[in-house]
């Protein structure tokens, strides 16, 4: 019997997919909790050789609409004048899009090259945030709790998206999420799947029921994050603005090294 990496319940066979044209990925998914995985993902560190997937030609909206919705959760539920980390930020863009609103983010990610950030790197490993941002991370790895863990090791707040999990779990070419063709893909969750993650970490977890979610061990209430997120449109252009000042002009001028 195979248990679930997460609660620990019995996994059981689901389907087997074809994976990037050449691997049979053997997937299954937990009784209890709902969450699928592959199985044996032995390509996975080949998938990730270039850090930013080829086929990706929504990364620019998407980082565009994650610093709406981070700006609105942090305006919300959160200290703004706060220090936070953009874990696995890739290119950079999402830390320069929250510094422009005024934000203090920092970048981290050990696979991709920083573009749009650089000077404003994580200031060290062990550093305490005020919020970790973890924007579609948590599909990609293989052992959810300790990656949660070692991200709550630096704050109590993670901020995560990932595209919940339709119930019954579409058949393997049914749904674009799996990204079978890139292979990056490896680990899908359900609601119930994300409150046992939280659960293995000492938290809770918030979630709008789709994508957007919240692991705390701070006493964040639910309807502040629904809130946060309808208004977002709303928040980010007039919100942010009224009370953050942007960091673009001195960040400029301190890469500079001007004071």
């Amino acid at each position: 019997m195979t248990c679930c990496p997460i609660c620990g319940g019995r996994a059981d066979p689901a389907f087997t997919a074809r994976v990037r044209n050449e691997h049979d990925a053997r997937c299954l998914q937990c009784g209890p909790c709902g969450f699928l995985f592959v199985e044996d993902p032995h390509w996975l560190e080949a998938a990730h050789r270039d850090a930013i997937n080829a086929s990706d030609t929504g990364l620019v909206r998407r980082n565009i609409d994650a610093a709406k919705a981070a700006s609105s959760i942090i305006l919300a539920c959160l200290d703004r004048s706060g220090t936070f980390l953009d874990e696995a930020g890739g290119t950079g863009l999402l830390v320069r899009l929250m510094r422009d609103r005024g934000f203090d983010f920092r970048w981290r990610d050990p696979y991709a090259a920083n573009v749009f950030a650089r000077g404003f790197e994580a200031p060290s490993p062990d550093a305490r945030f005020e919020a970790i941002t973890w924007f579609e991370c948590a599909e990609h790895v293989r052992d959810p709790v300790a990656a949660v863990g070692r991200l709550l090791a630096q704050t109590d707040v993670l901020v995560l998206s990932t595209l919940l999990l339709p119930s019954p779990a579409p058949a393997p070419d049914r749904w674009w999420y799996y990204g079978w063709g890139h292979g990056q893909h490896v680990s899908f969750y359900t609601r119930g799947a994300l409150e046992a993650l939280a659960r293995r970490s000492g938290a809770r977890c918030l979630s709008d029921g789709r994508s957007m979610h919240l692991i705390t061990r701070r006493p964040i209430h639910p309807m502040a994050l629904r809130l946060a997120l309808l208004a977002s449109a709303v928040i980010d252009p007039i919100g942010t603005r009224l009370l953050c000042r942007p960091l673009t002009e001195s960040d400029h001028l301190q890469l500079k090294g001007r004071p």
